[in-house]
């Protein structure tokens, strides 16, 4: 009898994921993106640094 045959199988079946898209639906509280550049948001930043 040959050593691979004397091991376990301990890998569990893969689950297969459905095909089809599901719509996501966003929250209203969901961040938005930020309409402000980097320089803009660095510049507040510091301002609120001191």
């Amino acid at each position: 009898m040959k050593a691979e045959n004397k091991i376990a199988t301990t890998r569990k079946p893969r689950i297969e994921r459905p095909t089809e898209a599901k719509a996501v639906v966003v929250a209203p509280w969901a961040p938005q993106p930020n309409p402000l550049t980097r320089e803009e948001i660095r510049r507040i930043v510091i301002a609120q640094i001191g």
